[in-house]
């Protein structure tokens, strides 16, 4: 297993070998400003990292996890307001069309999504293509950009399955979206509904005045004991990340992509500031300097 991630692997793992996690929350909002929010639900308690990559013109933040062999990524975001989120879909079921011509795999389309210029490019540009999985696995996607648009992408049978932000806002858990289309919020069921609709009526209850403080409150409204490893919200217009772990938010840390560090933004003991590491910090790492 490989337990070192070079800056060039790690570019490729999270643009290229994205993977899955076992049940996830994400969101996206568009009120007084894009904010994004992902709690990371895995059920192997593995390690956890946090990593900064940067580019030329930009630089990524990604949660990647060790999933046994190597680590690879489930949630990326990007000083250009990008967010990109990969999360376990149910039931589980294998492509059925994984051998189409003009299949693009869900890693290769969030590599796709990096490279565009924004999420409508995106999808013109998956016009004519089919979404696939990847064989022996059963995901999909939620995909925002700072411009305001938002969308969930999913396999379909007959075509890709794009479901967008409507009324500003945007909640993925792991049912099958798609199968509900056009259906009251409250209607859906299946794996996460219960995240689902909880998540969704804390963001329409809190339109008005949508913010960092509503946003951690919908993650910690939608926490899995024992299941939630991380829970973060994107604020772009800042270029930060908020960090909190195991379901802990009486200890949180933030991560300024564009000052290249990390601090505690709240909790006991002494402050805590430092160059964000090369190589990622894991969540380990975290709970010690919190002490």
């Amino acid at each position: 297993m490989r337990m070192v991630i070079p800056l060039i692997l790690l570019v490729v793992l999270v643009l290229v070998r994205a993977e899955t996690a076992s049940a996830c929350t994400s969101f996206a909002t568009y009120f007084a400003e894009p904010i994004f929010g992902f709690n990371f639900d895995y059920l192997a308690d593995r390690e956890i990292r946090f990593v900064v990559v940067p580019e030329p013109n930009r630089t990524f933040f990604a949660v990647v996890f060790d999933n046994g062999e190597f680590f690879v990524a489930t949630a990326c975001m990007t000083t250009e307001g990008r967010f990109a989120v990969l999360q376990e879909q149910h039931p589980l079921r294998d492509s059925t069309h994984a051998q189409e011509p003009n299949g693009v795999f869900f890693h290769e389309v969030m590599g796709m999504f990096f490279e565009a210029p924004n999420l409508e490019d995106l999808l013109k540009e998956l016009e004519g293509k089919r979404i696939v999985q990847t064989p022996g696995s059963s995901i999909h996607m939620l995909l925002a950009d700072g411009d305001g648009s938002a969308a969930i992408l999913e396999e379909g049978a007959e075509q890709n399955e794009v479901l967008p932000a409507e009324d500003g806002f945007l909640v993925m858990t792991n049912f099958k979206h798609s199968d509900f289309r056009g259906l009251p919020y409250d209607q859906v069921r299946g794996v996460g509904d219960g995240r689902y609709i909880t998540a969704y009526e804390h963001i329409q209850e809190n339109r008005s005045e949508f913010d960092l403080n509503a946003a951690l409150h919908v993650l910690r409204k939608t926490v899995q004991p024992g299941l939630t490893r991380c829970s973060l919200v994107f604020v772009p217009s800042e270029n930060s990340v908020y960090l909190a772990l195991r379901g802990d938010f009486t200890t949180m840390w933030r991560v300024s992509l564009k000052e290249g560090t990390i601090e505690k933004f709240r909790g006991p003991g002494e402050q805590v500031v430092l160059p964000f590491p090369e190589e990622g910090i894991s969540a380990k790492e975290l709970v010690r300097l919190a002490r």
